[in-house]
Order: C-alpha cells, then structure tokens, then sequence
C-alpha cells in the first residue's frame, strides 16, 4: 500500500523528510506543474495532440531539480 502527499513549497531535503515523516520508501517524487505552473489555462487551449506532447514534457521535466524547483505542487509515492 502506497502513501500519496501533495505538498506545495520548496522542495530541498523535502523528500528525506517526508521519507523519514511517514516511513515509506520513496517511489514517485515530482514536480506537478514543473515549468508550466501559472500557464494551466494555456494547456486547455490545445489539441488533444498538443497537450499530450506537453503534458509528456511537463511529467518528464517534473522529475528534475529545475522542474522541481518551478512547481508550486510535489506528489511523493512511498511503498512501505
């Protein structure tokens, strides 16, 4: 059974913390909006195959200090 958090902020030393706060091992941690945050609305003007292309974009970049860095959202999966 997995534990899911969602938690805005900054994210330095957030994944040990949380690691060590619900004693999980993580599985996911990433940025939602990565460098979209505050461009949302733009998303929902796009084809369907315009958005998926960023929204694969904005998933892969979520998962990198500078993604992580722009988001206002982290999600943290853990697995005991």
């Amino acid at each position: 059974m997995g534990v899911l958090l969602n938690i805005g902020g900054n994210f330095p030393r957030l994944r040990a913390k949380l690691t060590h706060m619900v004693g999980h091992l993580p599985v996911v941690f990433t940025g939602i909006e990565s460098f979209a945050r505050g461009h949302e609305e733009n998303l929902l003007k796009l084809s369907p195959q315009q958005a998926e292309a960023w929204l694969d974009l904005i998933e892969e970049t979520g998962r990198t200090p500078e993604g992580m860095g722009m988001t206002g959202h982290f999600l943290y999966i853990g697995q005991k």
